[in-house]
């Protein structure tokens, strides 16, 4: 089951110890920010044992938590297998990996059972009770993710000329967390059909995962959106993307400062 999960959430262990060392308004954002693009590990005990990789259906699932000072029980959660192997019991469990809007349930949920959680109670020790998440859910903005393959043109992708306000920016803080991104490009497409242009943005990744990665920047740039507007999203790989990106400086690049600056306002 260890070989089977991966994780890279680096950018939420960096944002945790960074809100442990400065507690800041700064600091509180950006974990949040962390915690909705990370997927996090669930150990759990499953009775009767599955057998073949499949679980009976009366099956018990049950997880590990912690009692609190205050009586309050918080479930465990780990960021990466290192963090599990840091608790012995661990050993030998069945691991389940979830997203915020799937392990939050545990705490705020129909059949909630929890308190709170846990994050790597071996190591950052961060706890998440529920008043925290029902604070981030109420400050959520509706966002819908679908896979679409964008139908362009003559004109293909070409430099963005009306990108939000701010999404430059947004977008190079958020990148700078994401170990997985090297270079982003900000394009624009007109899609058949449409008389608007359609923001394109063009992303460089190396290793990850790409959904998660595509979801993070979604969600950045939703912020940005106005009603009934959406954004594409194309790894710079893709046939088109490569083809049109060539010659075009990007905003971001990891490690130096946004290159292509944000348009001015006449």
């Amino acid at each position: 089951m260890e070989d089977k999960i991966k994780t890279i959430n680096a950018a939420l262990v960096n944002a945790m110890n960074d809100m442990k060392q400065n507690d800041s308004s700064k600091t509180r954002s950006i974990f949040v920010q962390e915690l909705l693009n990370a997927k996090l590990i669930i150990p759990s005990v499953i009775e009767p044992e599955p057998v073949d990789g499949k679980i009976a259906k009366d099956s018990v699932i049950s997880f590990f938590s912690v009692k609190t000072k205050d009586n309050e029980s918080v479930m465990f959660l780990f960021t990466s297998i290192e963090e599990l192997k840091k608790w012995e019991p661990a050993k030998g469990k069945h691991l389940i990996l979830q997203n915020y809007r799937q392990f939050k349930d545990f705490v705020t949920g129909k059949n909630a059972a929890y308190d709170g959680l846990v994050i790597d109670p071996y190591g950052a020790n961060v706890t998440i009770k529920k008043g925290l998440i029902e604070k981030i859910d109420a400050s959520l903005k509706p966002m819908k993710v679908s896979n679409e393959k964008i139908s362009v043109e003559q004109d293909g992708l070409q430099p963005a000329e009306l990108a939000p306000p701010g999404l430059y920016a947004a977008l190079s803080e958020m990148m700078s967390r994401n170990s997985t991104i090297n270079a982003a490009w900000m394009m624009q497409a007109k899609r058949i059909g449409e008389n608007k242009p359609t923001v394109v943005v063009v992303v460089d990744i190396k290793g990850g995962d790409m959904k998660n990665t595509f979801n993070s920047v979604a969600r950045t740039a939703n912020e940005f959106l106005e009603p009934n507007e959406s954004i594409g999203i194309m790894p710079a790989h893709d046939r088109v993307a490569a083809r049109f990106i060539k010659g075009v400086e990007p905003f971001y690049v990891k490690g130096e400062a946004v290159s292509a600056a944000e348009p001015d306002e006449d």
